[in-house]
């Protein structure tokens, strides 16, 4: 569970960096506020991308099984998802393919995952492990509190 949840917290900060950013760059537009006080794609970058990566990172363990459901399910957020968000209105790409989707997808759940791997197998103790894990959660409640900070001012 706790990789689970770290997993989690590391595919959130640059999903929501790159969606901003991407938004700056204007490849693509969202005419529709889903949440009326929050950046417009706040819900999909903090809800529906970490908690499908984080159920098949939890459920998933071998790397062939991850890879396996890993691609299904870039294959149906890049190739489903995202055609039917556009055909209701609430994204327009302007800039952007499906296919940059697909490999955005991969890509970013590939790192993270070897991320966390990566960080496992050099920690001498569990005892380090938790730290980072710890560290991780409070950057996380961090940028959390900072949002909702940002959006009282705005809204007041």
């Amino acid at each position: 569970m706790l990789k689970s949840t770290l997993y989690g917290t590391l595919v959130i900060i640059p999903a929501t960096f790159l969606d901003a950013a991407e938004l700056e760059l204007e490849f693509w537009r969202y005419p529709v506020q889903l949440i009326p006080i929050a950046p417009k794609a706040m819900a999909f970058d903090l809800s529906m991308i970490p908690v499908a990566f984080m159920l098949i990172y939890q459920y998933f363990i071998s790397r062939k099984s991850f890879i396996i459901a890993f691609l299904l399910t870039a294959v149906i957020y890049a190739f489903n998802g995202e055609p039917y968000s556009t055909y209701l209105g609430l994204v327009q790409y302007v800039k952007w393919k499906y296919i940059y989707s697909f490999l955005y997808y991969v890509i970013l759940g590939l790192i993270v995952r070897w991320l966390i791997w990566i960080n496992y197998q050099q920690c001498c103790s569990r005892h380090i492990y938790q730290v980072f894990h710890f560290l991780a959660i409070l950057l996380f409640i961090k940028s959390l509190l900072a949002y909702i900070f940002s959006l009282t001012l705005i809204h007041n």
